[in-house]
């Protein structure tokens, strides 16, 4: 290889400091500060930032022995020492009380992305014209790389992942896989025997911090070797060995990472044939958010059941099966290969990083959700690069009909599509001011989900509007009424906004003689109200039958005890 032909995916001394590489950070840093701006004045969102950030008691304290801790333990069902351990660093400078330095943090994180993914998509291009030599030294490389960063950049899809605080383990996972991804086509594409041996450890180092970050990116050992074998076209053999190293500690790290997470809701989890459809529904609801980022929601409600229930009843789903099935079999016949080879390598390799959220491996929260655009994360990474594929194509076909005004025109295209996406990004970061800013704006895109009109009280709850939650809470009951939930919070309501104690002790009551679902929790609740009026024959009755649902509790044994004192 001469010195013309090594930057195909070589990391050179002043790789950094390139023009394009400095114009292309320089770029990311602007754009994502400009359209996620608003996200930076928002508050944290009342599900999961207070489990994670402000209600985390290891973060109110911070010590070696409460750093250990995430390293030694799952906290809240994760594994994700790395990402706590960087939370911890933010708690420790700046505290749990403002949301503005985790906020920042995002958009730190998610601008040195979209210049990782820049570099990358350079290697990428410039390593795949090493199969078609009419490609090579194409001087517009470094722009179409651009436009698929900035596409990762401010695509709709990222919002969520950007204005969520607790979205920042998505962030931190990703970063560490691009660096991975650059110091393995580093490594392959290197003639220096001593860099190629530093690139695939560093590659190697990258890949367990990723994992570390969150376990779904030991996926990326599978990327890695789909690319040696499309890109770098290796052997199987070879392939096999070379990414046995990889393979080790990401399986390893993946194995603890389940062990130490509780697995309470796996055996409420779909049969592998009933997992394929929900795959399908999956990858249509990521299409079509994709191409029509309009309707976004902070929750599309496709639990498992709901998915399953509408497989029979829309055509839709069946089409888009056999459509799947289609594209699997033309790809390895090799016809869209030839046609589109880029195209078809960013599709495959979106395919591969979604496949821990795609219903086809199991996960603790699939009942609740099996879709969200903050597992699209990463998988993005897909889009980009097809995108980029159809850009240098078009620029083929420009460049056999040489014309200026054809090359402003060119270039005009994915600019207006880049900037429209920049606007509605703009808006949906807006959205995200408050926890109820942004689920009633996802209520408008879903407004029948049970799910959303329960979060949508919480919020108002959260935010001390009583009389607003009452009624979101009624809602969410007229949704389902079997649930107990919204009977809780409607009786919490009753009592916040100075209730009589006995009229919320009737609505309890009558809520559980017409079929609401029996649970303990609410005997329990019920038998507090009536320790508040002192009427304890009645305390006592409703803790005797929340102790024979759950006759293991210390609490409500606790509370017997006490009552048999008071008598």
């Amino acid at each position: 290889m001469n010195e013309k032909q090594q930057p195909l995916g070589h990391l050179g001394k002043n790789i950094l400091m390139t023009p394009h590489c400095v114009f292309a950070g320089a770029v990311c840093l602007v754009l994502t500060f400009l359209v996620y701006w608003p996200a930076i004045n928002a508050t944290f969102f009342v599900f999961d930032d207070s489990v994670h950030i402000y209600g985390n008691v290891h973060f109110k304290s911070l010590g070696f022995q409460e750093f250990v801790l995430f390293w030694t333990n799952s906290y809240e069902s994760l594994y994700i020492p790395i990402t706590y351990s960087l939370w911890s660093v933010v708690a420790g400078l700046f505290g749990v009380e403002s949301p503005v330095p985790y906020h920042v943090l995002n958009l730190v994180f998610h601008a040195f992305n979209s210049w990782l993914v820049f570099i990358w998509l350079t290697q990428l291009l410039n390593c795949l014209p090493q199969r078609n030599k009419a490609l090579q030294h194409r001087n517009s490389i470094p722009w179409i790389a651009l436009t698929g960063s900035v596409l990762f950049n401010v695509h709709p899809i990222h919002v969520e992942a950007v204005a969520w605080v607790s979205s920042f383990k998505d962030l931190n996972s990703t970063a560490w896989a691009l660096c991975a991804l650059i110091f393995h086509f580093a490594y392959r594409s290197t003639t220096s025997k001593r860099k190629a041996k530093q690139y695939k450890y560093i590659a190697f180092g990258f890949i367990v911090l990723g994992v570390l970050a969150k376990s779904n990116i030991s996926v990326l050992v599978v990327l890695l070797a789909w690319l040696d074998r499309v890109v770098f076209r290796l052997k199987f053999r070879e392939l096999i060995v070379d990414n046995a190293l990889l393979c080790v500690p990401s399986i390893l790290i993946a194995y603890i990472s389940v062990q130490l997470q509780p697995s309470s809701y796996l055996h409420q989890l779909p049969s592998f044939a009933e997992r394929m459809i929900i795959s399908v529904d999956a990858l249509r609801l990521y299409a079509v958010n994709i191409l029509n980022p309009v309707a976004l929601s902070f929750d599309y409600e496709r639990s498992v059941s709901n998915v399953l229930n509408e497989w029979n009843s829309e055509l839709s789903y069946k089409l888009m099966l056999l459509f799947t099935i289609g594209l699997i079999c033309l790809s390895y016949i090799g016809r869209i290969r030839r046609l589109f080879s880029v195209e078809t390598l960013g599709l495959s390799i979106g395919l591969i990083l979604i496949l821990p959220n795609l219903g086809v491996i199991t996960y603790v929260f699939q009942n609740i959700s099996t879709v969200a655009d903050r597992y699209f994360y990463l998988p993005f990474l897909g889009v980009s690069v097809f995108f980029c594929g159809l850009m240098l194509r078009l620029d083929e076909r420009l460049e056999s009909r040489p014309s200026k005004n054809k090359q402003r025109y060119f270039w005009c295209v994915p600019v207006l599509l880049l900037l429209i996406y920049s606007g509605m990004s703009f808006l949906q970061a807006k959205t995200w001011r408050t926890s109820s800013s942004q689920i009633r704006h996802s209520l408008k895109a879903n407004p029948e989900s049970y799910p959303l009109h329960m979060s949508f009280a919480t919020a108002l709850k959260a935010e001390l509007q009583w009389a607003d939650s009452i009624r979101v809470y009624k809602k969410a009951r007229k949704l389902k009424p079997e649930y107990g939930e919204p009977v809780h919070g409607i009786v919490e309501g009753i009592l916040s906004l100075g209730g009589d104690v006995t009229h919320a002790v009737r609505y309890y009551e009558k809520a559980l003689s017409q079929g609401v679902e029996i649970n303990p929790f609410y005997f329990k609740q019920v038998g507090y109200y009536f320790v508040a009026q002192k009427d304890i024959k009645q305390a006592q009755h409703y803790f005797w039958l929340a102790q024979k649902l759950e006759p293991d509790s210390k609490e409500i044994a606790e509370q017997i005890r006490r009552l048999e004192k008071l008598k």
